[in-house]
């Protein structure tokens, strides 16, 4: 009985698909899937790209994201040999990408900035029950620095040069800071290091389930690790930051960048830039890391990477950027 209405509505079908809806058959609206790669799911970087995820998949037409667990060194390695879109990594990383010193054999530069998302604190964290009391004490210990290349990988590297320690006198472990953070509480591992903003929740239950020191560096410190790169600066961390840990410490400042391929469409980069900026009281209630983001702060700190232009636009426009 339906039949004859059958073949009428099945044209009628096809004239709404193609011509009333020709965007649905455009192959130039066929979804897009962009890789991210943020730090360990430990890390707060992972948290914040979580959720700007979920706004970029509900604004933006079109796109997918999928998110990866990285390193900093890792993550640029990635997004230079183009199998990441997006990452995230530090700016002393950067650094060291871009004039092809450790742990890059070559120089690195195929990305761009889209800018600073927060500024953060390389954390060294030594068992009490290990005597250890300074850097010049780790030879012959246990040194976890997370994977290899990582941000915490480059700067060990470079405070054992700065005490005249060779690496082989020391056993440096790659392992996740996940599992790193467990072989330290059980003490299978006699320091543990990572970039993180002070007061981290990682590191706090750190000092509790087993005693630390948090190791300091000194001026001289600083000195020799500016022969390396003459942008390290130091911060201090205070005491009581972290459970039982009374003494003020000084550490390395850094900031935690976002980067791109280099070739991204300008357009997208722009509304994904814009979008965050717009989104920075709902990413401050993910991590409070981020809770003094603006298009200013996201300038603050240059490793000598360049901006992609849509982000360059971006700020241009909002006037952060001259």
């Amino acid at each position: 009985m339906y039949k004859k209405y059958l073949l009428p509505l099945t044209i009628l079908i096809i004239i709404f698909t193609v011509i009333i809806c020709p965007g649905c058959l455009s192959p130039d609206q066929e979804r897009q899937e962009f890789i991210i790669s943020a730090g360990s799911s430990e890390h707060w970087t992972y948290a914040v790209m979580s959720a700007m995820i979920i706004v970029w998949e509900n604004e933006l037409d079109g796109v997918s994201f999928t998110l990866l667990e990285g390193t900093g060194g890792g993550n640029l390695l990635g997004i230079h040999d183009e199998k990441y879109h997006f990452a995230t990594s530090n700016s002393e990383t950067v650094f060291a990408a871009l004039n092809g010193q450790y742990p890059f054999e070559q120089k690195v530069d195929g990305f761009r900035s889209l800018g600073y998302l927060s500024p953060s604190v390389f954390h060294y964290f030594a068992g009490k029950d290990t005597g250890i009391q300074s850097f010049a004490d780790l030879r012959g210990k246990t040194i976890a620095v997370g994977a290899r290349g990582s941000g915490a990988d480059l700067t060990v590297h470079l405070i054992l040069d700065a005490y005249d320690i060779d690496p082989g006198e020391v056993n440096i472990t790659y392992i996740s800071l996940a599992d790193a953070a467990g072989a330290y509480s059980d003490g299978l591992v006699d320091v543990i290091c990572g970039s993180a903003y002070p007061g981290s929740a990682l590191f706090q239950r750190l000092a509790i389930a087993r005693d630390s020191i948090a190791l300091s560096l000194t001026a001289s410190d600083l000195d020799q690790l500016r022969k390396f790169n003459p942008y390290f600066e130091l911060i201090t961390i205070p005491g009581r930051t972290y459970h039982n840990i009374e003494k003020d410490t000084q550490s390395i400042k850094l900031g935690t960048i976002l980067i791109c391929k280099k070739d991204l469409d300008e357009a997208l980069v722009y509304q994904m830039l814009s979008l965050l900026f717009e989104h920075t009281e709902r990413l401050a209630e993910v991590h409070k890391a981020v809770e003094d983001l603006s298009p200013k702060t996201a300038l603050f700190l240059t490793r000598g990477e360049q901006l992609h232009p849509g982000a360059e636009k971006y700020y241009r426009e909002v006037r952060a950027l001259d």
